[in-house]
């Protein structure tokens, strides 16, 4: 690795009382480890971090990164604001994907280690410039990693702009509780507190319909179940996206927490709560082949993303919510990973 790589990878971790441990990286704000104890205790890493770190580089996959401006596919890559026409970068095809091909996730964070109301924390910051990928506005970017005491990791972003903009980001870490990736996802169990799932399309672009998950039983996780049946899916939906899921679900606001993913045979349970609209499901399906993770050439199904974030390709249909962000204004969301034992 060369002295600008070296100094490109800057890594920071923090800990609890419990011995859980988090580190993050400035590339991306990406977190390479969420280390907590199975039900005897034993620590292991529970999201997919590469082996040779110069991967992140590029890091296919995206791999525990923040991505942004706007997470998700937009189709063209166009988008309005008022009475003009924005086209923003062609990152997966014809289609603008995950910020661009040189989005938040592929950008070079400031980063540093604090505490907060007595919560050890990692706080990243960075500029995205006006036009950065074909976005307007000069928008300052911050996202917070907080380990509590009760092995809860609260994901905090906010921002600010000075010209009307969209700003949709969200963290796209896999996870899988078997701890050290031993085993894939299948055996996992997944309740989204969601009846409503987004319909794909050609490219994986929604249609701007949905499915009823009660119509649709592979799609369906209102209750705990495993995840292996929906992998194996004869449905036209699970065989678009290569065999799994990758989809965008409504969330029932009501439910706290919205999602709750568990390893039965590791103990391991994650629950999600947060305040944004949906969250991507997505189940690694396209992870066969990629560069080495905890020692192994990644099978299908590896890990599962939870992305939480509003609709994507909201420019096509307007019955989605634009996230926009005015000149002057400010956003603030959050995103609470909560594990335990059981």
């Amino acid at each position: 690795m060369t002295t600008t790589e070296a100094e490109r990878f800057e890594t920071w971790t923090i800990k609890n009382g419990n011995g859980m441990r988090v580190t993050a990286m400035n590339q991306g704000a990406t977190l390479l480890e969420v280390a907590v104890p199975d039900r005897t205790g034993e620590l292991e890493n529970v999201v997919l971090a590469f082996d040779d770190r110069a991967v992140y580089k590029e890091n296919p996959g995206f791999l525990g990164a923040v991505v942004g401006r706007t997470a998700g596919r937009i189709k063209d890559g166009r988008v309005t604001l008022g009475e003009e026409e924005i086209s923003l970068a062609k990152s997966e095809g014809d289609n603008h994907l995950h910020g661009g091909e040189h989005g938040f996730s592929h950008r070079v964070f400031s980063g540093k280690k604090t505490e907060i109301e007595g919560d050890q924390a990692l706080v990243f910051s960075y500029l995205s410039a006006d036009g950065e990928e074909g976005y307007p506005g000069n928008l300052e970017l911050t996202v917070v990693y907080r380990l509590t005491e009760d092995n809860a990791l609260a994901v905090e972003y906010s921002g600010k702009t000075d010209a009307d903009t969209f700003v949709n980001v969200t963290n796209h870490s896999y996870f899988n509780l078997s701890g050290n990736a031993r085993r894939t996802i299948g055996g996992h169990t997944l309740m989204i507190g969601s009846s409503r799932v987004l319909e794909l399309g050609e490219a994986s672009i929604p249609t701007g319909d949905y499915l009823l998950a009660e119509q649709h039983a592979p799609f369906d996780f209102t209750e705990p179940k495993p995840v292996q049946p929906a992998l194996d899916a004869d449905h036209p939906q699970i065989e678009l996206v290569g065999g799994g899921v990758d989809h965008p679900y409504l969330l029932d606001q009501e439910k706290m927490p919205q999602i709750e993913l568990a390893d039965p045979e590791s103990g391991r349970k994650m629950s999600i709560a947060t305040d944004d609209p949906a969250v991507v499901c997505y189940t690694g399906n396209q992870l066969e082949g990629s560069p080495s993770i905890h020692g192994q050439v990644p099978p299908k199904h590896m890990g599962i993303c939870l992305e939480t974030q509003s609709y994507p390709d909201f420019e096509q249909h307007e019955h989605f919510p634009k996230p926009l962000l005015k000149a002057g204004e400010s956003f603030t969301k959050k995103t609470v990973f909560t594990f335990s034992v059981i």
